[in-house]
């Protein structure tokens, strides 16, 4: 039957404004200085705090919070949302298999639950160094490689900070609160932000052996002006006949 004039609706809506609680607190498993060489899983829960209303986090051994950085280390200030990846205001970190110098493709591993405790086998030492090891279901163990390098330039962030490299001193992060530094450098860059530290986990795995191994037995930073990211590149050790 066809509507009629006056078109008048009569109800009730209800809308759910409840916020949707974050994960929290993040969580990371990395190595801890002077790792041995048994092949054993010796990684430590990190926690970015230990304890939430008096009660200990499950399963945390180290709380990093620390006033360097503003808030956990995979918040993004500028969305005001945490990445749920190894992404942050200090560092970003990824696998780079396809280029050993500049970086590529940047894949970064993702956890809805902030708990970025990716399995580790010790794959590529297991096979003895294959390149068969990037098409394997484990991929080189990258995951655990990448959340293990993100929570290492985090620390050295945070260290650093302490030490005096703040934002008033030209320091790498994506946003800088608000502090600027005086001065200029040769480009008459002042106190610019967009410049976390780049972390490219196993660079140049898949294509950085033989026969050059610009891939292999190395580490190296390329460092720009303030506001342009400086890239790091942390590369597998592989024996190198002759070498």
């Amino acid at each position: 039957v066809p509507q009629t004039a006056p078109f008048l609706y009569g109800g009730t809506f209800t809308q759910n404004s409840t916020a949707v609680a974050l994960p929290y607190p993040p969580k990371w498993k990395a190595f801890w200085p002077n790792p041995d060489n048994t092949g054993t899983d010796t990684r430590k829960q990190i926690c970015w705090v230990s304890r939430i209303g008096g009660s200990p986090v499950p399963g945390c051994e180290v709380e990093v919070q620390n006033r360097a950085s503003r808030g956990p280390w995979d918040y993004d200030f500028r969305t005001n949302q945490p990445s749920m990846t190894t992404k942050g205001n200090n560092a970003v970190s990824g696998e780079s298999w396809a280029f050993p110098l500049f970086g590529s493709e940047q894949y970064r591993p993702v956890s809805p639950t902030r708990e970025y405790n990716f399995p580790w086998t010790n794959q590529w030492n297991n096979e003895k160094a294959s390149q068969t090891v990037f098409a394997s279901p484990t991929r080189n163990d990258i995951d655990a490689a990448t959340a293990n390098l993100f929570v290492m330039h985090n620390r050295m962030h945070d260290f650093a900070y302490w030490l005096g490299f703040t934002e008033d001193n030209y320091n790498m992060q994506d946003s800088n609160f608000g502090n600027r530094a005086g001065g200029g450098t040769a480009s008459g860059v002042t106190g610019s932000e967009g410049d976390p530290e780049i972390g490219n986990a196993q660079a140049g795995g898949g294509d950085g052996g033989n026969p050059d191994f610009l891939g292999r037995n190395n580490a190296n930073q390329f460092t720009a002006n303030d506001g342009v990211p400086t890239i790091t590149n942390m590369y597998l050790w592989q024996p190198i006949p002759n070498s």
